[in-house]
């Protein structure tokens, strides 16, 4: 009844346009009634500097025009219940209103400040209480109290900041004069502190919250845009999550791998304890391990993990270590030949001075022996040690210590002078097909030893096809930048590229690791030194070049010789 009173009142009191302002707020788009919209915010600067104060301090607790919330509405209905008023009031005051966060006993939602006894009483510390309303000069010409409302107690304790800024009060409103007692005067106090108490909860949890979204939205920034897989698991490996990455790296759509076990992915050679592993990183402790997983295209990608088990649920971050992996090797192999070359070039020196000793003195015993048997002898010794010294200076080649005598070379002009000689040697089984590039730059190399290169690849090559196949032979120009060169262990610029490649049978991965290396073959014995390949890198090599191999077992090979461009010829 009280609450139809204070409408009647005040619409005798207003225009019909004021009475629904505050009656029947109008609600915008974003939330916020009209007062609220026609409230402006407050300027930097302000008349009264304890209103400006105030002001600040309702905006940084973001509480005007928000939701009822049980917190607030509870403590209004106690504080009615313990004062025996018939409304109760939590009452901010903003700029040119006063609004209400909670309220007992009135559907209203907010009034004029014109109409507002707690904007007048929010000067005063503790509890301010009108016994009777018109009796007092702050409320005595108050359209609620002489209008038919007929409004006539009102007892109000302060809400005020930690820092003493007053944002409205806790008060209690009846319509017939009346004191509270002291205890109903402590009680609103100690309810009025509760109400600043949840302000600063609620704003301590809007901060977390905020706080918390940020980093949510930081972690799921992370999520899409990492180059390392990320997963969430079940303990049986099932995939719970995973992120784009996994689309990057091995070519699986996200749909495609929710609900199926990691370990299906993982090679065969390695899945067996694959997930036990995963699962010994249960209680807190990381695990640290690398597999293969398959790529949708059917290939295998090298994938470095940590992982660690939570309350049943696997968490790894992956990360592909594929062309790490294989640089790596790289290094070592090189590594690897360097050494090889250098114990290679010391023994061959060492062969070569005993050789010295023995030519000269078959050569003085074939003078001595000429026209008897022993000549014969020493014409026969003499063919070994030649042959000696021949693989003297194929060792002395892997080595990077033969002889060369470098020229400016035309290469597609070698190659294609060498297309007679290499149809007689490899025979009419082998179809050979030459793809040279136009204007293919000049390199600076001994000739006659990258004739014996291409010879030696192409013999290989009818080797590895007995029952005929394709011989390619392809030049082009490339340039490599910091990133491949240094990958390739040259220097950065221009390079020839000269690529051989037959349907052969190719090289399982043991053979090909050792390819290069001096005495190494897979011939039967009597078919091969094993110095070819060998003396083949080694020339290369030394020539300022590179020389790889690519080969898939079944699927044929391609050595390829990087030498580098010629200038200012």
């Amino acid at each position: 009844m009280a609450a139809l009173r204070i409408a009647k009142a005040a619409r005798g009191h207003y225009s019909p346009w004021l009475t629904r302002l505050w009656l029947y707020p109008q609600v915008s788009a974003s939330g916020r009634s009209a007062a609220a919209m026609a409230d402006p915010q407050p300027s930097a600067q302000s008349a009264d500097p304890a209103e400006a104060q105030r002001l600040a301090a309702l905006r940084r607790y973001q509480i005007l025009d928000t939701p009822p919330e049980a917190e607030f509405d509870d403590i209004v209905k106690l504080a009615a219940q313990i004062c025996d008023a018939p409304i109760a009031l939590i009452s901010l005051i903003d700029k040119r209103r006063q609004w209400f966060k909670a309220k007992h006993g009135t559907d209203l939602s907010e009034t004029p400040l014109s109409m507002s006894i707690c904007a007048t009483a929010l000067d005063k510390p503790g509890v301010v209480e009108l016994p009777d309303t018109t009796a007092d000069a702050r409320s005595r010409d108050n359209p609620l109290v002489i209008g038919e409302t007929h409004l006539r107690f009102y007892a109000g304790a302060r809400i005020e900041t930690p820092d003493g800024v007053p944002l409205g009060m806790l008060c209690v409103l009846d319509t017939k004069p009346r004191r509270l007692t002291e205890t109903q005067r402590f009680a609103l106090q100690v309810l009025a502190r509760q109400v600043m108490n949840q302000l600063e909860l609620r704003r301590a949890n809007l901060a977390l919250e905020t706080r918390v979204a940020a980093e949510i939205l930081e972690r799921d920034r992370m999520w899409l845009i990492s180059r390392d897989l990320m997963a969430v698991a079940q303990r049986d490996s099932a995939l719970i999550a995973v992120n784009p990455a996994w689309t990057d790296i091995l070519g699986w759509g996200i749909g495609d791998l929710i609900g199926r076990k990691g370990a299906d992915l993982v090679h065969p050679e390695d899945r067996e304890g694959t997930v036990t592993e995963v699962q010994i990183g249960s209680g807190g402790r990381t695990l640290i391990f690398e597999k293969r997983f398959r790529h949708r295209d059917g290939s295998y990608r090298n994938l470095a993990w940590r992982s660690i088990v939570v309350d049943g649920i696997i968490y790894g971050i992956g990360r592909d270590v594929t062309d790490e992996n294989a640089a790596s090797e790289r290094l070592r192999q090189s590594q690897r030949m360097e050494a090889l070359g250098q114990l290679t070039g010391g023994v061959a020196h060492d062969f070569n001075n005993l050789l010295t000793v023995i030519i000269g003195n078959l050569e003085a015993l074939q003078r001595g022996a000429a026209g008897t048997p022993m000549r014969r002898s020493a014409d026969r010794a003499m063919q070994g040690v030649e042959r000696a010294v021949s693989l003297t200076q194929r060792l002395l080649a892997f080595s990077r210590q033969q002889s060369l005598a470098p020229k400016t070379v035309a290469l597609n002009d070698l190659l294609s002078s060498m297309s007679d000689m290499l149809t007689r040697t490899l025979g009419a089984p082998i179809k050979i097909e030459t793809r040279l590039a136009p204007d293919l730059w000049p390199v600076h190399v001994d000739a006659h030893e990258l004739e014996n290169s291409v010879l030696n690849l192409a013999v290989n090559a009818r080797d590895a096809m007995p029952k005929g196949g394709n011989l390619t032979i392809k030049t082009a120009n490339v340039t490599l930048a910091d990133g491949k060169a240094a990958e390739m262990q040259l220097a950065p610029g221009d390079y020839v590229r000269i690529a051989v490649a037959d349907t052969g049978s190719g090289m399982p991965k043991a053979v090909l690791a050792k390819a290069f290396e001096p005495f190494f073959t897979t011939k039967k014995m009597g078919k091969g030194t094993g110095l070819g390949l060998a003396q083949l890198y080694g020339f290369v090599r030394q020539s300022g070049g590179q020389a790889t191999i690519d080969s898939v077992e079944g699927n044929g090979t391609v050595v390829t010789l990087y030498l580098p461009r010629r200038r200012g010829d």
